[in-house]
């Protein structure tokens, strides 16, 4: 989850929403959305990672998870917009949750795409990992 960048963008997002004066939302609900990345994050990869490698391939599956990662980003000033509109007609914001939490899921779905990367990479020196093991180095 580190290697995406959006752990550390989330609560700076809402932070700057708030700011604005229109997404506020406290440290504790910004904590349960991360939690709820990670539970994605973790999720998604037991269940989608083995069968898209399998029927995809390595390399395939990467360049289709990274072309998720615009459409990733274009949920956040959907974001905005709806907070906007939400805040002025004073309705809550269950729109905006509703819409971070389908964010958070392609989120944690185009996140796969680094797990193939290290796995290629591991395959890719493991005659060398194993040497080094056995050497007791």
């Amino acid at each position: 989850m580190a290697l995406d960048g959006t752990s550390q963008f989330l609560p700076k997002f809402c932070t700057f929403q708030a700011l604005l004066n229109t997404f506020h939302r406290h440290e504790a609900d910004i904590g349960k959305a991360l939690s709820f990345s990670g539970v994605c994050t973790v999720g998604t990869q037991l269940a989608l990672f083995p069968p898209l490698q399998r029927i995809l391939g390595t390399a395939k599956m990467y360049k289709t998870l990274m072309a998720l990662w615009p459409v990733v980003f274009c949920f956040l000033p959907i974001m905005s917009y709806l907070a906007r509109i939400d805040n002025a007609s004073g309705r809550g914001n269950d729109r905006v949750w509703a819409v971070m939490l389908v964010f958070l899921l392609v989120k944690s779905t185009a996140n796969m795409c680094y797990v193939g990367l290290c796995k290629r990479s591991l395959a890719k020196y493991a005659q060398l990992i194993r040497s080094i093991i056995a050497s007791g180095l």
